[in-house]
């Protein structure tokens, strides 16, 4: 029931594969659905109990199944909507949609209730007005479908390759074939130009390998139905509208890389649009305008200028200016070492000598005091005047122990 009955369901229940806008009513637009169905929504009436959903319109099929709605548009006027099934077919439907019904018929199996609804206020269509039967190859996906300004051809892009145009006054037959525009995206789109002498669609790179870039934009006339121009694009050409007021072309290309959108516009022609943008004067900075400081506005303090730095010691000045050379990292990581007097020596007359150079030793403090004493005692028996006279008053007299033998050879 839920999957069968798509008339009594509120929304689509599977992914949406295209949208288009109402040509003159802002609040209306157009989606299609892998469910097999195409819904006008009202869009002013999403906070309304009843929902937005204005109408469903479920294409004819030749057998019972389930198949896809790929794309969808609108006419000129917004009389008319247009869907490519994957059955391929196109089949035209009236925007105003089918007869109005209540208290539709439900099976045994219901769905779910937020979206079965047996009171209903939408619509519901199944009977094409047209049908282009045999369109495409069936399980090919028709990736676009537009409308000519009169109403009368209809354009249908397919991922096989393929555009063809379409009289809706004669289904049965097919205006021409365009062959050889290979595309792999679901979504390349398909159009006229606004004055509705052109119509082109973009395709991928294995057509366009010649031309300037990977893709291409191909552009037919619409009276002689034939290729008059082809331009080439960076990447493959999924997506393109001509602005009817700017009269440029807006491109979105991409490959497994990524994606851009370009503009293609007429330098004589074009007025408005690009080049506004590019030949607008650039405004002018104001003060409350941020501004970007660069390295060569960089403020320095007043000791790191050249004009206040000295020379350092040990160094001459080569120049004015000259700031000298710059220690090494390990140096000046290191800290401070303060000098001190208990560092020179344990004693304050070691460390008066070793400040007045009397020791110059810097192991000095390793040698043996009694080697040190007696490396002067020789000069100190050559040249007794230098002692004599400086221990005369304080040397103690010299007092000898007798011993044993001595006192029994004076007795």
């Amino acid at each position: 029931m839920y999957i069968r009955d798509l008339k009594n369901t509120k929304g689509h229940c599977s992914p949406c594969t295209s949208g288009a806008w109402h040509p003159t009513d802002r609040d209306q637009a157009l989606t299609a659905s892998a469910d097999g169905s195409l819904r006008i929504w009202n869009v002013s009436m999403c906070g309304d109990p009843r929902g937005a959903q204005k109408s469903v319109v479920k294409p004819q099929l030749a057998r019972p199944g389930r198949v896809q709605v790929t794309s969808c548009a609108y006419n000129h006027d917004g009389s008319m909507i247009a869907g490519g099934v994957t059955d391929g077919t196109v089949q035209l439907f009236p925007s105003s949609g089918g007869s109005s019904y209540r208290n539709a018929r439900v099976g045994l199996v219901l769905p779910p209730s937020a979206q079965c609804h047996l009171d209903n206020h939408w619509s519901f269509a199944s009977r094409p007005k047209t049908t282009f039967k045999s369109a495409h190859a069936p399980g090919e996906s028709i990736t676009s479908v537009a409308f000519a300004r009169d109403g009368n051809m209809v354009l249908s892009r397919c991922a096989d390759g393929t555009l063809k145009v379409w009289d809706a006054r004669n289904a049965s037959k097919v205006v021409k074939v365009f062959h050889g525009l290979e595309t792999t995206h679901e979504e390349t789109q398909v159009g006229f130009s606004p004055n509705d002498a052109f119509f082109y669609t973009g395709v991928d790179a294995p057509m366009s390998r010649a031309s300037e870039g990977d893709g291409a934009l191909c552009v037919f006339s619409k009276d002689k139905l034939e290729m008059v121009r082809k331009i080439g694009t960076k990447g493959n050409c999924v997506a393109a509208a001509w602005h009817a007021r700017l009269n440029q072309l807006f491109l979105g290309c991409g490959d497994h890389k990524g994606g851009h959108a370009s503009a293609l516009y007429d330098d004589r022609r074009s007025e408005r649009g690009m080049l506004v943008c590019v030949g607008r004067k650039a405004r002018s900075k104001s003060n409350a305008d941020f501004v970007n400081i660069s390295l060569q506005n960089i403020a320095y303090t007043p000791h790191a200028l050249p004009m206040f730095k000295e020379p350092m010691p040990g160094k001459k000045a080569e120049g004015e200016g000259y700031i000298g050379t710059r220690k090494s990292k390990e140096k000046s990581k290191k800290p401070l070492q303060v000098q001190s007097r208990k560092a020179a020596g344990t004693l304050l007359t070691q460390s008066i000598m070793k400040e007045s150079g009397m020791i110059g030793d810097k192991n000095w403090r390793l040698q043996d005091p009694r080697e040190a004493i007696l490396r002067h005692a020789k000069d100190a028996e050559e040249n007794p005047w230098r002692t004599r006279n400086a221990y005369a008053e304080t040397q103690p007299e010299p007092i000898f122990h007798e011993s044993e033998d001595e006192a029994s050879d004076s007795d």
